[in-house]
């Protein structure tokens, strides 16, 4: 589910994943996020995969 914010000191943030159960009790979740602070002139880029299994 894709998350945006804006604030009022110019930092913009976006964040979206993607839920994937590719068999029963399997959950694969990649992450991405992206911040720009355009004050300071910066940007930045993260990520994660989270696996979780259920038993």
């Amino acid at each position: 589910m894709p998350k945006v914010a804006y604030t009022d000191s110019k930092i913009f943030a976006a964040t979206a994943n993607v839920a994937w159960r590719p068999v029963k009790d399997l959950l694969i979740e990649p992450e991405v996020s992206y911040t720009d602070w355009d004050a300071a002139d910066r940007d930045q880029w993260a990520g994660v995969f989270r696996f979780e299994r259920g038993f």
